[in-house]
């Protein structure tokens, strides 16, 4: 599932920031090559910004004459057709309030593990599915000119500001060097990390939500994300043991498929334990 910029901004938190943090964030990644390198987003000047904005009215303007709709007109159309209004508000409202009732559960003194997880995960699957009707709306709204004038001001953003952390050098000779490059590991690093400086978002934001945060505390979640059994092994959502890999195995830590049947490396069907002993 890719999420978009604008569902980012929504549902990001605002982190608090240090002076250190202030002008630069500093990230590792890989270069072309596949060569571990470290940049950095640095904070954009008044003379960068001010180009940008002039790129992003050229692009809106453009993207208006060539036929594509406002923002306005994008909200109007979505209405009309039913993909967003009145029922779709009332229905993230309720998802809402839903979770607010389960916070409450997770705050409650005395609160035991089994209830707590429970309340936790229904958090998640709530925060998801708004996530999903969100993203719904979000899709049509990236489609409008201001949406595009946002992509190609980022374009300028990205080029001008990403530097290689310890020399401070351009990563990017300019706009045309950077969408040459724009499918690299590093170009798109960099675009996220562009995101989330530019608008003060913590980039680990889901981890501080509640649930996450109750799952993490009470070893119902490691710190990557992912279910724990009683035992601190990996689960998936349904209580299957999982590896590393994320690959289901059983208690000997055997691989297995998704009906239970132990495989190979390759995913080929082994003889049970059973039907060895036999032959």
């Amino acid at each position: 599932m890719t999420v978009s910029t604008t569902t980012i901004l929504r549902l990001g938190q605002k982190r608090k920031v240090t002076k250190m943090e202030l002008n630069r964030k500093v990230f590792e990644t890989f270069d072309k090559d596949g060569k571990e390198i470290k940049l950095a987003i640095v904070r954009p000047t008044q003379e960068i910004t001010n180009k940008a904005d002039l790129k992003y009215v050229a692009a809106v303007s453009n993207a208006i004459r060539e036929g594509a709709m406002t923002k306005a007109e994008c909200e109007l159309l979505i209405k009309e057709r039913g993909i967003w209004g009145e029922k779709q508000e009332k229905k993230i409202e309720k998802i809402r309030k839903e979770m607010r009732t389960n916070e409450k559960i997770l705050l409650a003194k005395g609160l035991s593990k089994s209830k707590g997880g429970k309340a936790a995960k229904e958090i998640q699957r709530l925060r998801s599915e708004m996530l999903v009707i969100m993203m719904d709306k979000n899709a049509y709204m990236d489609l409008c000119a201001e949406a595009y004038g946002d992509k190609i001001r980022n374009q300028v953003y990205i080029a001008c500001c990403t530097v290689y952390a310890d020399s401070g050098e351009p990563f990017y000779e300019d706009v045309n060097d950077y969408l040459a490059r724009s499918e690299e590991i590093a170009s798109i690093q960099a675009l996220a990390n562009l995101t989330y400086f530019l608008n003060d978002i913590d980039e680990d934001y889901a981890s501080k939500f509640i649930e996450n945060q109750y799952m993490r505390e009470n070893k119902l979640m490691d710190k990557e994300g992912y279910y724990l059994d009683k035992k601190g092994r990996r689960i998936d959502s349904n209580g299957r043991l999982i590896n590393d890999r994320l690959q289901y195995v059983n208690e000997k830590g055997e691989l297995l498929d998704e009906f239970g049947y132990r495989v190979g490396e390759d995913g080929q069907l082994l003889p049970d334990e059973e039907e060895k002993e036999a032959e």
